[in-house]
C-alpha cells in the first residue's frame, strides 16, 4: 500500500502541474541574464539557427538515452539474478519516483518563476506576445527556470552510478565507465541546451543540481538506507557491493569532461 500511494502521489502531481501549463501566460515574470549568464551564452549560443536546432533535437536524443540507462541496469540486474517480478517492481518504482518528483519541482518552478528564455528575449517576444495565443507565443517561452532537460539528465545519471553501486559487479573500472558515461551524457546535455539558447547557464546548473540532488537523496531516503519505508529487492544486489571512489571519480571525470568536450566545440559554432 505504501508503494502504491508513493507512486500514485508522484503522478498524480505531476500531471496535474503539467495540465496547470496549458494556460498561456503571456508575459514572463523573470527576463534577462543573471551572473554569469551573458558572458556564458556568448561563449556557447550558436550563431546559425541550424546548428541550435541540431543542438536543440541532440540534448532531447541524449538525455533521453541518459534517463533510460538506470532502466537497463536494473533488467540487467534481475536478468542475472532469481528475482520475481515483484522484486523488478520494486526497481522500477525506485525509477520512477525521483522522475515524477523532479518533473514536478521543475514544472512548478518554471511556473512560478516564469523567466522568459534567451531566444524569446532576443526576439522581443514579451512585447509581441499580447494575448499568449498567438504563434510561437506558447507558454513554454516563459519556461526558462530551470532546465528540465538537465535536471531530468542528471536524475538519471545519478541512478545508474548509484546503481553502479548496488547492482554492478564490483569492478572498479566498470563501477567508473558505468557512472562516468551517464554523468558524461547528462552534462553534454545539459550544455547544449546552452548551444541551442534554450537556457541560461544558471538555468542548466540549477536544473542539474536539483535533478541530482533528488536521484541521489530520494534513493537514500526511500530504498538505500537502513530502515527506508522501500528498501530495494536484496535478490537484485549482487554479491558484492560496488567501489564508491571508482564512482565518485567517474561521475565527476564524465560531468566536466562533457561540459568540456561542448564548450570546446562551441568555438566552431560561434
Amino acid at each position: 500500500m505504501a508503494r502504491s500511494r508513493f507512486a500514485a502521489a508522484a503522478i498524480t502531481l505531476s500531471i496535474t502541474l503539467v495540465a496547470s501549463h496549458s494556460d498561456a501566460q503571456p508575459r514572463p515574470r523573470w527576463v534577462g541574464p543573471v551572473a554569469f549568464d551573458r558572458d556564458a551564452s556568448r561563449l556557447m549560443r550558436a550563431r546559425e539557427p541550424e546548428v541550435r536546432r541540431a543542438a536543440d533535437t541532440a540534448s532531447w536524443v541524449i538525455v533521453g538515452a541518459v534517463m533510460a540507462a538506470p532502466l537497463a541496469i536494473s533488467t540487467r540486474a534481475a536478468s542475472e539474478t532469481p528475482s520475481s517480478g515483484r522484486d523488478f517492481g520494486e526497481s522500477l518504482l525506485s525509477l520512477a519516483i525521483p522522475y515524477g518528483a523532479t518533473a514536478a519541482l521543475g514544472f512548478a518552478a518554471k511556473y512560478a518563476f516564469a523567466r522568459e528564455r534567451p531566444f524569446a528575449t532576443r526576439a522581443g517576444l514579451a512585447r509581441s506576445c499580447v494575448r499568449g495565443d498567438e504563434p510561437g507565443c506558447e507558454w513554454d517561452r516563459n519556461g526558462s527556470f530551470p532546465s528540465l532537460h538537465s535536471a531530468l539528465g542528471f536524475v538519471g545519471a545519478g541512478m545508474a552510478c548509484a546503481q553502479a553501486l548496488r547492482f554492478a559487479p564490483s569492478d572498479p573500472g566498470l563501477d567508473a565507465v558505468t557512472c562516468g558515461l551517464s554523468t558524461m551524457g547528462a552534462a553534454i546535455g545539459a550544455t547544449l541546451r546552452m548551444v541551442a539558447d534554450k537556457h541560461y547557464a544558471t538555468d542548466v546548473i540549477v536544473g542539474s543540481l536539483l535533478g541530482l540532488g533528488l536521484s541521489v537523496g530520494l534513493g537514500w531516503a526511500l530504498h538505500y538506507r537502513d530502515g527506508a519505508p522501500l528498501p530495494l529487492a536484496t535478490a537484485m544486489n549482487g554479491a558484492r557491493a560496488g567501489e564508491p571512489l571508482a564512482v565518485v571519480l567517474g561521475g565527476v571525470g564524465g560531468i566536466f569532461s562533457g561540459a568540456l568536450l561542448v564548450t570546446a566545440l562551441s568555438a566552431q559554432w560561434r
